[in-house]
């Protein structure tokens, strides 16, 4: 078995400076035939050329002025998130309504439901649910990772996602817990 030898990060810095960062000027046998070796390079130079700009080490400071458009998506986010609550604070009254053995087939039912909005709700109401009856706050929980557990829409990013999956999975596992 032949083992093949690539060149640490040192060598290629050394190839790098005896070229001054050209790419034409460096030369050299292995870096033809090998190519993570010549990808290694090619991010060592990058990472150079953006060292060597002075954009890079320029200070300025932060605006004081909030950016518009920063602005409009943050309060376009909190609007639909207080739109989905609202409706998940009618939703849920509604789900919760009949005996614990109807709410899976009830949220089946209605696939409007499956929001991030009526799982923070769901949360809420397995604590409360907990209280009275631990059963019923597992069976609460497990109707938030129902909705979870389903694919998120395409308006809504993965890092929320995420969160709400994360938040979903915590609450049922204390629902279980306790």
């Amino acid at each position: 078995m032949i083992v093949e030898k690539h060149y640490d990060d040192e060598v290629l810095i050394s190839l790098l400076e005896s070229a001054d960062g050209d790419r034409e000027t460096v030369t050299d046998p292995h870096l033809d035939s090998c190519v993570d070796c010549r990808a290694s390079l090619e991010s060592l130079r990058e990472v150079t050329e953006i060292l060597n700009d002075d954009a890079t080490w320029s200070p300025h400071e932060p605006s004081e002025e909030p950016s518009p458009k920063v602005m409009a998506h943050l309060n376009g986010f909190a609007a639909r998130m207080s739109a989905e609550e609202a409706e998940a604070e009618v939703w849920i009254q509604e789900l919760l309504s009949g005996p614990k053995e109807t709410w899976a087939d009830n949220l089946a039912r209605h696939p409007q439901w499956r929001t991030a909005g009526m799982v923070r709700k769901l949360i809420e109401a397995t604590d409360r649910a907990i209280d009275r009856s631990p059963a019923d706050g597992v069976k609460v929980s497990e109707l938030a990772v129902k909705i979870v557990e389903a694919p998120c829409a395409r308006e809504v990013s993965d890092q929320q996602c995420l969160r709400t999956r994360g938040a979903a999975w915590r609450e049922h596992a204390y629902a279980l817990y306790y």
